[in-house]
């Protein structure tokens, strides 16, 4: 945190290493901070791609909803950062791993809901969620692998940024045969 940034005494030399979850703002910020305490430094940024552009579209949606539904594991440090990304945006974001956890009143007087899942959040997973609010009578615009879709189900909007996981193991797969 921040708080812990500005105690670190002067030193000689020091190393950052990011955690791959890690927002890119933050770990930036954490390398200018360090810049000023440390006379060397060297720097290791490991921050996923992948969760970096999950990152972005969270943002992004937050410019277009008030309410954000974000599917992934409770412990993914990647889902919780998107969670985090929607709240500091003003948004009330609703963290949950599976359809079954979606509560009906977290739409309530809202026209457009958004829903994006995190890194290795399962494909079938999102679009079930997708499913349930279609259920609740939304009609869906969103995002698929770049495509645009748009599904007629009522009279309300649900804008979707779905995450497919093969494009996470491509990235990673690219990203070790660059190391070898």
């Amino acid at each position: 945190t921040k708080d812990e940034w500005e105690r670190l005494p002067k030193m000689k030399k020091a190393g950052v290493v990011s955690q791959s979850t890690q927002p890119p703002w933050a770990f930036t910020a954490l390398v200018a901070h360090v810049a000023t305490v440390a006379q060397e430094m060297k720097v290791f940024n490991t921050v996923c791609p992948v969760t970096v552009k999950r990152q972005h579209a969270a943002s992004e949606l937050a410019e277009h909803v008030r309410t954000i539904l974000v599917v992934g594991g409770k412990n993914s440090a990647n889902t919780r950062e998107l969670v985090n990304l929607a709240t500091m945006q003003g948004r009330r974001a609703h963290h949950i791993e599976s359809a079954d956890e979606l509560r009906p009143e977290w739409r309530a007087g809202e026209d457009v809901v958004g829903l994006i899942g995190g890194c290795s959040t399962p494909m079938d997973t999102l679009l079930q969620v997708k499913e349930r609010v279609e259920a609740l009578g939304a009609r869906v615009i969103g995002e698929v692998g770049g495509t645009t879709i748009e599904l007629a189900a009522g009279d309300r909007s649900l804008i979707v940024g779905l995450t497919d996981a093969t494009e996470a193991w491509r990235s990673l797969d690219a990203r070790a045969e660059a190391v070898a």
